[in-house]
């Protein structure tokens, strides 16, 4: 080899050790300090579980906490007019690992009671009341019991959240279009702590929040268009034969068995085929039926036709008032009172016809029905 060569593979290994040099010498930062407290919660905890924080819940569009947890993997929300809300009889709305219904829920690990459930009402509580979220995916003795699904822990504001003076107002509102109707929301905070002589300090903090929301829905359900059925008299041998052959009253067979009178007429389905030319549109199969039972056809309307409007109107309100006084790293004293009102009206109207020709599988009395 020769010197230059010898020169110029010193060269590359001095500058391939000053990378490496520089390598080990690498800071990265950046990582959020609400991330680094949802981690430092999974690490320290015995239980499988996931959080969101406050610094997370302010960045989100979201009217309940309901709609926050959902952003939580492993964790599904119900919907009801267009916010996350908590169905009849499914506990606080949302599902973990797949149990609907199985789930509890506490404020500030403690069992907390709204009206109308036998638990907190995730769908009243508004998230800038909220400082954190835990999901407790495997709950454990230390726990409420009846979490089979699993447990979720609510998290208020306190004073020892903040590092002094804090305050904070937001002032939004929302619009729907289709009910042309805007809503305000407001929220307020004011927190402070004070350093005491000989150690320990004292906080306070007082919270307020309003939030109201309008949602609307139009909907005129789709039908299955015209209800073919044609006539067939009692006193006829295509009844007889039908009725003698259907001796179990079988409503999936073509006709019941004859209980009525003979000069009456009754209805049977005529099958269907799709025309050709409008999507969606049937016309009856003439296949296999006389002249006389093509005369007997007749179009009923369809089983249903309804126009729906619905209206959800909700008020939201809550109040946090805290206290704290931490005399040292070992004993600490506080107070934390919190005042949560939901009220939900719901407007519904709604225009319905039907007939009671197409509700009727197979046989229908011509002399005796009613039409409504």
């Amino acid at each position: 080899m020769s010197v230059v060569a010898v020169a110029l593979a010193q060269a590359f290994t001095g500058h391939a050790y000053a990378q490496q040099a520089e390598a080990n010498t690498v800071v990265v930062t950046g990582i959020r300090a609400s991330a680094q407290s949802s981690l430092a919660i999974k690490r320290d905890t015995m239980e499988v579980v996931d959080s969101i924080t406050a610094d997370d819940i302010g960045k989100l569009p979201d009217p309940n906490v309901t709609e926050t947890m959902t952003r939580i993997p492993g964790v599904q929300g119900y919907r009801y007019g267009g916010e996350g809300a908590s169905p009849v009889g499914q506990g606080s709305g949302v599902t973990i690992r797949g149990l609907s219904g199985q789930t509890a829920s506490e404020v500030n690990g403690r069992a907390y009671f709204t009206a109308g459930s036998r638990e907190f009402n995730l769908e009243g509580a508004i998230p800038g009341m909220v400082a954190g979220i835990d999901v407790y995916k495997n709950p454990s003795a230390e726990h409420i019991e009846g979490a089979i699904g699993g447990l979720v822990n609510i998290r208020t504001r306190n004073p020892s959240d903040f590092k002094g003076l804090t305050g904070a107002l937001n002032i939004g509102g929302r619009y729907n279009d289709l009910a042309k109707k805007g809503n305000p929301e407001v929220f307020g905070m004011i927190a402070n702590r004070w350093n005491l002589q000989g150690g320990g300090r004292i906080g306070v903090l007082a919270a307020a929040v309003f939030q109201q929301s309008t949602g609307r829905s139009d909907n005129n359900p789709a039908n299955g268009g015209a209800n073919y059925k044609r006539a067939v008299r009692a006193d006829s041998a295509e009844y007889a034969s039908l009725a003698a052959a259907n001796t179990t009253n079988d409503p999936s067979r073509p006709m019941s068995q004859y209980v009525g009178r003979t000069d009456v007429s009754y209805l049977a389905s005529v099958p269907t085929l799709p025309t050709s030319t409008t999507a969606g549109a049937y016309m009856p199969n003439l296949a296999g039926l006389t002249q006389e039972q093509i005369g007997n056809i007749m179009a009923a309307p369809a089983i249903t036709n309804n126009v729906f409007q619905e209206t959800i109107m909700r008020t939201r309100r809550g109040m946090n008032l805290a206290a704290d006084w931490r005399v040292d790293n070992t004993l600490r004293f506080y107070v934390d009172t919190n005042y949560t009102y939901y009220l939900y009206h719901q407007n519904y109207r709604g225009l319905n016809s039907s007939d009671i020709n197409a509700q009727a599988n197979n046989v229908q009395n011509l002399q005796t029905r009613r039409s409504t």
